[in-house]
């Protein structure tokens, strides 16, 4: 009879390891679809190029935000602009618009954390149905 009992402890025990194993196969399923869209052709946002060329920092941040249509990293803003011919004047491009997008000093940008990354948006279209406050 204790054999038995071993038996169907270990049965129930495996069960529940199957059971989690699948459930950690459908999250990297996820992962791994979210990975494979996100650089699918449509995800770059099309910048026409030298379009940022003559522009002004914020109105081509504006710019690429409106075109994107969604939130966006300081980094794809910068390769955004860094494809549209803008110039920086740093060597760092994704810290500085970072900075500046954070900072908002003229409230022209919202700003969320999603997981581990700060998003920017227009805070003109924050008042629109979006809850996000601009920073």
């Amino acid at each position: 009879m204790d054999e038995l009992q071993t038996i169907l402890g270990l049965k129930a025990q495996v069960s529940e390891d199957i059971r989690r194993a699948e459930s950690k196969l459908r999250a990297l399923e996820i992962v791994e679809k979210m990975i494979r869209d996100s650089k699918q052709p449509g995800a770059v946002i099309p910048i026409q190029p030298k379009l940022y060329a003559s522009m002004r920092q914020d109105d081509a941040i504006r710019d690429v935000l409106k075109t994107a249509a969604h939130k966006l990293t300081a980094r794809e803003v910068a390769e955004a602009l860094q494809r549209g011919g803008f110039k920086f004047k740093t060597d760092n491009p994704t810290n500085s618009l970072f900075a500046t997008m954070n900072t908002n000093r003229k409230g022209l940008y919202t700003s969320e954390k999603v997981g581990s990354q700060r998003v920017f948006g227009l805070a003109e279209e924050a008042g629109s149905g979006d809850s996000t406050k601009a920073v």
